[in-house]
């Protein structure tokens, strides 16, 4: 699963050992994962709260409640600030940044425009009735050729900015 960490906390268990909790959120929803200590030991404190991560484990669901993630691995998918590396699997970011401000009925159309000009440049979605920015996915984000034109038009003036 991939998404945005958009909160994390501690818990001791009750062997007295730390585990996290984080909230992992994407474009159609959230879950709640779970780092039980070994994990989260190994983790330490490379997961904080607005990273970009695939997460990988198991689902869980006890007493009808909502599932949640056991998390076993994770990889995050940009530059890592102290080591200097970068997931490769993730375009470079040479190209700058797309910011589209839109609704969610509009974002199959939106999607379409961008994925007919593939390319490096992120694309950032913001949905004002959440009043939040989403770090599109990969295969949303676009080349300088991107139809700047046309997104505008869709969405209004002002509501397209490329950096």
């Amino acid at each position: 699963m991939g998404g945005i960490i958009e909160q994390k906390t501690s818990r001791a268990t009750k062997q007295g050992q730390l585990m996290g909790i984080f909230q992992l959120e994407d474009l159609f929803g959230s879950v709640e994962v779970l780092a039980f200590p070994r994990v989260y030991e190994s983790i330490g404190g490379n997961l904080n709260e607005g990273d970009t991560v695939v997460m990988s484990g198991r689902l869980s669901s006890r007493d009808g409640k909502l599932p949640n993630l056991i998390l076993d691995t994770f990889r995050p998918l940009r530059p890592d600030a102290q080591s200097g590396t970068e997931d490769i699997s993730a375009p470079s970011n040479k190209a700058g940044k797309l910011f589209l401000r839109l609704t969610r009925d509009k974002l199959d159309a939106v999607r379409f425009i961008l994925e007919t000009t593939p390319g490096s440049t992120k694309v950032y979605f913001y949905f004002a009735e959440e009043g939040k920015n989403y770090l599109a996915p990969a295969d949303c984000w676009v080349s300088e050729d991107v139809d700047l034109d046309g997104l505008t038009k869709l969405l209004g003036q002002g509501s397209v900015v490329m950096k």
